[in-house]
């Protein structure tokens, strides 16, 4: 899957961007934030720190997935949720200096280890509760995004400062990489340590979401849930995630599962579509309000990755 990010984005035009419209998938974002890299950071509607939230509001966090940034998984999320009256910041994360292959590409985070990150988005929380004067925020994760705030809740004193989450695609059993997690484990059988190259070409991150590694076993195990709600929201056509299970918990007062095509069977949004899917848009929007879901908001998605 990395390989086919890389692949569509070889096409990017190079030097400064001009002006353009509100990307409206992930590849035309990710190729704005290569040609401007300023753009990375801070999609529309994120990152105004003279932000106070409205009464009974709480400011929105996002955070991206692996090999993402803020703008690429962000830039259309990001002004939705602001234009609902929430305050919303955004953080680029997990970035591994290079330590890996794919940590060296263009605007590429999340790909150092995963406690690492979740200690990141502890200081970054802080922040935007001393600039806001909020006592707890919300957040809204993509993929890795929704792990490291699980992270961060279980053990980086989350359960003080988070209130909802609401995750997009993130797989708590792990990934399997197409099947990659049991030939990684038959020849760990055969005495054949295959994972160190995995931290080094895909980045350590990568690692720890593989399915069955020794850190979501122990997350599993201890998972703290938030005081509010943990809203998953899933794709039947997420591509990186093949096991639908996988991206929901045990239901009960602090979990909501949501399949993206239960209440919208026209979005066919695949992985890194999915925080581009007015749908999924909606369910995060709703979520965070603690309301009803607008079922006017489904509209048609090509299945696109």
């Amino acid at each position: 899957m990395f390989a086919a990010v890389v692949a569509a984005l070889i096409a990017s035009p190079g030097g400064q961007s001009t002006a353009q419209p509100e990307p409206t998938d992930f590849v035309s974002a990710a190729r704005a934030a290569i040609a401007d890299p300023g753009l990375a950071e801070n999609p529309t509607g994120a990152n105004d720190w003279s932000c106070r939230p409205a009464t009974g509001t709480r400011p929105v966090v996002l955070l991206h997935g692996s090999w993402e940034n803020s703008f690429n998984t962000w830039a259309q999320m990001a002004g939705r949720i602001a234009r609902s009256g929430r305050c919303v910041f955004a953080v680029n994360y997990g970035d591994d200096r290079g330590a890996s292959l794919a940590g060296r590409g263009p605007q590429v985070y999340a790909t150092a280890p995963i406690p690492g990150s979740a200690h990141e988005v502890s200081r970054f929380v802080d922040r935007v509760l001393a600039a806001t004067g909020a006592d707890q925020v919300d957040v809204v994760g993509h993929s890795q995004g929704g792990v490291v705030a699980l992270y961060y809740l279980t053990y980086s004193g989350g359960r003080r400062t988070v209130h909802n989450v609401v995750a997009l695609g993130s797989s708590y059993r792990g990934v399997t990489l197409g099947g990659f997690d049991r030939t990684a484990g038959r020849l760990r059988e055969a005495g054949v340590d295959v994972m160190p190259a995995v931290g080094g070409v895909l980045g350590q991150a990568s690692r720890d979401r593989l399915a069955g590694s020794p850190l979501l076993r122990r997350l599993n195990a201890e998972r703290v849930l938030p005081v509010g709600v943990l809203t998953n929201v899933s794709s039947r056509d997420d591509e990186l995630n093949k096991d639908l299970e996988g991206t929901q918990l045990p239901g009960g007062d602090h979990v909501s599962n949501v399949v993206l095509q239960d209440r919208c069977a026209v979005d066919r949004s695949g992985h890194f579509q999915l925080p581009y899917s007015p749908f999924a848009q909606e369910v995060v929007v709703a979520s965070l309000a603690q309301r009803p879901v607008d079922p006017q908001r489904c509209r048609p998605v090509r299945h696109t990755f």
